[in-house]
């Protein structure tokens, strides 16, 4: 069951009807979901290299991946 709800990004409790103001995969537009997935379902190995790449690709990714809080 942790694994669907990880899956979908919900508690186990939204899956059991518990909760339902616990969806925040809900809010996020579906690529942005799609990628978080890929993240979670990647080796370290694989999470470093797709780092290296998005930081090759994009001239601005200090400024767009800066933590605002």
């Amino acid at each position: 069951m942790q694994q669907v709800a990880d899956y979908f990004d919900v508690s186990i409790d939204y899956l059991l009807d518990r909760e339902k103001d616990s969806f925040k995969g809900e809010e996020l537009p579906e690529d942005i979901r799609i990628m978080q997935r890929a993240a979670q379902n990647m080796s370290e190995e694989d999470r470093k290299k797709a780092i290296k790449v998005f930081e090759a690709f994009f001239d601005n990714w200090d400024e767009i991946t800066k933590d605002d809080k």
